[in-house]
């Protein structure tokens, strides 16, 4: 898989199941210098892999009062959002490497049988990848 050196991920609701796996591999990732794990509460330092501690940034906010959760004082490169995730059709594991694919590649580079589609307002859009893609995918990953 063809990625950029260098780029940074926010995570937002990493303490839930999906969001622990996609913390982990972000972390381990080559691909992701810099984490963000933003959320209701945040994990564990000592539950994650030290060496990669120094790029994981973390802060707790408050979803009731984003305007000051500090969102936007940091350029992230992706953001990947995991609250209230269900992962039904597929493995936990599955999912995640899935999505981080996708963050890895970016919405340009995915390849049709990711099935992807940008939906959203001008100036607010995003990918959107149904369960079909994501199990694609996930086969392609490395």
């Amino acid at each position: 898989m063809a990625a950029t050196i260098g780029k940074s991920a926010l995570l937002i609701g990493a303490t839930g199941q999906t969001g622990q796996k996609i913390l982990l591999d972000l972390l381990q990732s080559s691909d992701f210098t810099k984490v963000g794990e933003y959320g209701r509460r945040v994990t564990d330092k000592g539950a994650l892999p030290a060496s990669s501690i120094d790029k994981l940034v973390q802060r707790t906010i408050d979803f009731e009062n984003l305007e000051e959760a500090g969102l936007k004082e940091h350029k992230w490169d992706v953001v990947f959002i995991a609250c209230v995730l269900e992962a039904r059709a597929m493995k936990i594991s599955t999912l995640a490497k899935s999505i981080v694919a996708a963050g890895t590649l970016g919405s340009s580079a995915l390849p049709a049988s990711a099935l992807a589609s940008r939906v959203g307002k001008e100036g607010a859009l995003f990918t959107l990848i149904n369960n079909d893609g994501a199990l694609a995918l996930a086969s392609t990953a490395q």
